[in-house]
């Protein structure tokens, strides 16, 4: 119960994430700009974050996709949608955990979040 109510925060902060990306990074540009000056150049991502694979930005993306239909659908019990959330997560490919892991990243790494977008965008547009 515990992991479900933690994966359902944090699916509701990869949602919020990725639509925001634009104004995120901008946000981080600001806050960082000074520090970035006067502090030695540091590496973007932190080192003991695990690399996020192209086949995981897409899987994930498509997570999201799904999981912001199931959020709208307002004929599924709020019970039931956070149970399909889960299961959208699985049939993606993802373990929570790795989505979580995920989610996490695209809220610090603004190269992440840019991935993650361009992902959903493509999704967005019918192909051919």
């Amino acid at each position: 119960m515990k992991k479900t109510t933690l994966l359902a925060a944090a699916m509701a902060t990869a949602i919020a994430a990725p639509a925001m990306a634009q104004e995120a990074t901008d946000h981080a540009s600001q806050a960082m700009g000074p520090q970035t000056e006067a502090a030695p150049a540091a590496p973007t991502p932190a080192p003991t974050a695990t690399a996020v694979t192209d086949a995981e930005v897409d899987s994930f993306a498509a997570a999201v996709v799904d999981i912001q239909k199931i959020d709208a659908d307002a004929t599924i019990a709020a019970e039931e949608k956070q149970a399909q959330m889960v299961a959208t997560v699985s049939e993606h490919g993802l373990t929570p955990q790795r989505f979580n892991e995920i989610s996490t990243q695209t809220q610090s790494d603004p190269a992440l979040q840019q991935r993650v977008q361009v992902a959903m965008s493509a999704l967005a547009t019918p192909a051919g």
